[in-house]
């Protein structure tokens, strides 16, 4: 798909399309990484430091992204499957399936878990806003659990998307 341009993502009245839904999805992880990146600045404080990391970075995230893409490459239908390794998962068997589930939970709550108390922290000093903060968070991700993996990314993807962007806005002219 990515490698041989096949996908419907790269005809010609779609490229727009496809460079926007890159820089939003791009923009959307910039929120998460960004209170990581400034947490990791005091380890990796000198410039070589700080190019040699990212260069390793750069290589082992191409290297996933044509490992990921090769894996789906030849599913059929992959458009109606929500989470498509996990379909690969269980194809393998239940060991993988289990294994591919812990490993999703996992990065799930270590994301939301970083992500959220940057978001305290950055938000308020005083307890008991944060502790007002907090329900309110769980008592909306209760909420948004009911609506389905697929469309809460449809959703929230652009709309965080664009918070990302406007906070790389405000870091670039800072």
């Amino acid at each position: 798909m990515l490698v041989s341009g096949e996908a419907s993502i790269f005809t010609e009245n779609n490229n727009i399309k496809s460079i926007i839904s890159a820089v939003i999805y791009v923009s959307y992880n910039s929120i998460v990484l960004i209170p990581i990146l400034i947490t990791l600045n005091k380890y990796a404080n000198s410039t070589k430091n700080q190019i040699i990391i990212s260069i390793f970075c750069v290589i082992f995230f191409l290297i996933m992204g044509f490992a990921i893409n090769h894996i789906i490459e030849n599913i059929e239908n992959i458009s109606n499957i929500e989470i498509p390794l996990l379909y690969i998962a269980k194809q393998l068997g239940s060991v993988f399936t289990i294994m591919y589930g812990a490993t999703i939970i996992l990065a799930m709550l270590t994301s939301a878990v970083s992500a959220g108390l940057g978001f305290l922290e950055n938000i308020s000093k005083n307890k008991k806003v944060k502790w007002i903060v907090i329900l309110i968070l769980n008592i909306t991700a209760i909420v948004l659990s009911g609506f389905g993996f697929s469309n809460l990314v449809a959703i929230l993807y652009p709309i965080f998307g664009i918070l990302g962007l406007v906070q790389m806005f405000f870091i670039f002219i800072s």
